[in-house]
């Protein structure tokens, strides 16, 4: 999910307006921050997905010369302790 949608999802949800369009001159600052932040963040993550992702699909195939739910499962549950992690490294270090 884009950081767009994420933010048009929190503009729904705080005043049900659908047409109400975000990062407008005059926003308050934490919001504009907010949104800023939210940017960057699904940017990383989605990058770390990406990344990573692409890499495991490759090998997988490569080794194995087929893909089961079993090994999907198993890396999915890897591929989010480790975005988490890494993104977790990321904050402390900003």
């Amino acid at each position: 999910m884009s950081a767009a949608r994420v933010i048009e999802a929190i503009n729904v949800f705080e005043d049900g307006d659908l047409s109400s369009p975000t990062g407008l001159p005059g926003m308050p600052p934490d919001r504009v921050e907010f949104e800023r932040a939210l940017s960057q963040h699904t940017f990383e993550a989605s990058r770390i997905v990406e990344d990573f992702a692409g890499g495991w699909y490759g090998k997988t195939i490569w080794k194995e010369q087929n893909l089961s739910q079993d090994a999907i499962n198993r890396f999915t549950r890897y591929a989010f302790k480790k975005m988490r992690s890494e993104l977790g490294r990321r904050r402390e270090t900003a």
